[in-house]
């Protein structure tokens, strides 16, 4: 082997030197034939030299360098990135220091490391050690590395400058994302327990892991399984009053979880109130004569309340609400308004028709129709008929004046009379709080028609509402003398300055107003009935028949009937 050559060995004295004053000599194109390398100057960066040009080995550094009249440059070869274990870090160990080793070549032996985002975001590891020139072993940092920045990269700074960058070598193993919110699931009604009616639970995992859940603390409705794919089966016990469960689900995929609360609910059988208003009567007319030219109004429909502790119709307490059979259907009848006189016919009113709720095992729950208001006549005019309020009655020029007619009991008040012959007035109609005025008693003098007594006010709809006032009784003496209708869709009565009676309004059962002795004077129809329902939404079916106007009024459903149908609970 030809050794390398070293000058000082090629002269003879004995320090291996050759004074400057002895030697002129110089090198040009120097060529070294050996093989293992010529030996330049060595030392540390302390003993760094500054002419340009030269040429030393950085004992320091452990790199060859070359000073270029600014500065040493070291003379390197770049790092190189082979790989990296582990390739993924669960998204849950992230707030803890993990373990990364880097394996490739050429690392000097101070190497700088960084994490890379994928937004480039330089993350400086906890630690950096060079185990060797293909080993470096890094451990990540406890914060500044998330799940939305993955994949991470790999850059590897070499003490000269040299770097080496790979991207996506990191990924970060997410935890599963649930896609329903927390809170309700759901409220089973008592028709349908069927645990598929329930939300089923969802969720999303970035790397496409598939995803398992469970319950994992708490307890589902009795009689529901929750199964791995999210969804409920089975069906659900019977309640007997609104049940919550409240549980944890845990969501898992590629050994990552994440949980979230969530309530299920179960509906007992619906608990129903109702209002229940039958049509009004209608007013009666009178005979064209001297005197007995007034008919009575007619009384307002019978009235049953069961809501929220409101009074029901003549005065009763309300009354007790009733609890659905599941799967029963319910037949919802609206009556309608009794009729009016032409004018001139001495007829009394039409009585109205009931309405009513029926339904197996149910003992129907019926109103009575509003009283027809009583006719005029010369001689002793007629009583109004009965009804759910009574109606008024007629007046009489001699023999007796028309009495009231009766109300039902616990649905409404008795019609006002005639009073007395030579009064050419009717009496007003009950309303379902009220008794109808009588001929006289009110301010409008001897000869004023009375008043319709005045129906209730219910807020079974969200919003408190007059129903079932008594029609206004005609009057025959001069202008502003007709009675006027009750609160709760009463009709005022004719009188004979040119103002005609009024109808009963539609869907409060409230009675129609008195008509006079001509066919201009006619007496008016009561007003038809109304049905209305309240019951949870939670056990609300929404079947219906007959197309009810359905609300809602905080967490109840109201179901409004202004024509006949049905309800199956």
């Amino acid at each position: 082997m030809t050794k390398a050559r070293d000058l000082s060995k090629l002269l003879s004295t004995s320090n291996g030197k050759i004074a400057g004053s002895n030697l002129d000599v110089s090198f040009e194109n120097i060529s070294d034939t050996g093989t293992e390398g010529t030996k330049v100057a060595s030392g540390t960066t302390a003993q760094r030299g500054s002419t340009t040009g030269q040429l030393r080995f950085n004992t320091t550094t452990g790199l060859a360098e070359y000073y270029d009249g600014s500065g040493f440059k070291s003379i390197d070869s770049p790092p190189e990135i082979t790989s990296i274990s582990p390739t993924s870090i669960d998204e849950s160990d992230l707030t803890a220091n993990q373990t990364i080793v880097i394996t490739g070549s050429n690392f000097s032996t101070n190497p700088t490391v960084k994490i890379i985002g994928n937004d480039n975001t330089e993350i400086t590891p906890a630690t950096t050690t060079r185990n060797s020139s293909t080993q470096i072993t890094i451990t990540t940092p406890t914060s500044g590395m998330t799940a939305s920045n993955e994949p991470y990269g790999i850059k590897v700074l070499n003490t000269s400058g040299l770097s080496k960058t790979i991207s996506s070598l990191l990924s970060i193993n997410d935890k599963p994302v649930f896609s329903v919110a927390a809170g309700s699931l759901g409220t089973l009604s008592d028709g349908a327990r069927a645990g598929s009616n329930l939300t089923q639970v969802t969720g999303t995992d970035e790397e496409s892991d598939a995803i398992t859940f469970a319950v994992t603390s708490g307890s589902i409705p009795t009689g529901l399984t929750f199964n791995s794919n999210g969804t409920f089966s089975g069906t659900a016990n019977a309640v007997s009053s609104l049940t919550q469960s409240t549980f944890t689900i845990t969501a898992t995929s590629g050994g990552q979880t994440a949980t979230r609360q969530y309530t299920a609910s179960v509906a007992p059988p619906p608990v129903i109130s109702y209002l229940v208003v039958a049509g009004g009567g209608g007013g009666g007319d009178a005979e064209n004569s001297h005197y007995g030219r007034a008919g009575g109004a007619g009384g307002a429909g019978g009235l049953r309340n069961s809501y929220a502790s409101e009074n029901t119709g003549g005065g009763a307490s309300g009354e007790s609400t009733f609890t659905a059979s599941t799967g029963t259907t319910y037949t919802i009848t609206v009556g309608g308004g009794g009729t009016g006189r032409a004018g001139d016919t001495h007829t009394s009113g039409g009585n109205g028709t009931a309405s009513s709720i029926a339904g197996s095992g149910l003992t129907t729950i019926s109103t009575v129709g509003g009283g027809g208001g009583g006719y005029g006549i010369y001689s002793n005019g007629a009583t109004g008929n009965s009804g759910g309020s009574g109606g008024g009655g007629g007046c009489a020029y001699q023999g007796s004046a028309g009495g009231g007619g009766s109300g039902t009991s616990g649905q409404g008040y008795n019609g006002g009379s005639a009073t007395a012959t030579s009064r050419n007035a009717g009496g007003g109609g009950g309303g379902a709080s009220q008794v109808g005025e009588a001929v006289g008693a009110g301010d409008r003098g001897s000869n004023g028609g009375g008043d319709g007594g005045d129906g209730l006010q219910s807020s079974i709809t969200g919003s408190a509402t007059y129903y079932a006032g008594g029609g206004g009784g005609a009057s025959d003496n001069g202008a502003n003398k007709a009675g006027l209708g009750g609160q709760g869709g009463g009709g005022r009565g004719m009188d004979d300055s040119g103002t005609n009676a009024v109808a009963g309004t539609a869907n409060t059962g409230g009675g129609g107003g008195g008509g006079g002795d001509t066919s201009n004077k006619p007496s008016k129809a009561g007003g038809s009935g109304v049905v209305i329902l309240r019951l949870l939404t939670s056990g609300y079916s929404g079947t219906t028949t007959g197309s009810p106007t359905v609300t809602q009024s905080g967490s109840d459903t109201i179901i409004k009937f202004t024509g006949d149908g049905s309800y199956t609970a």
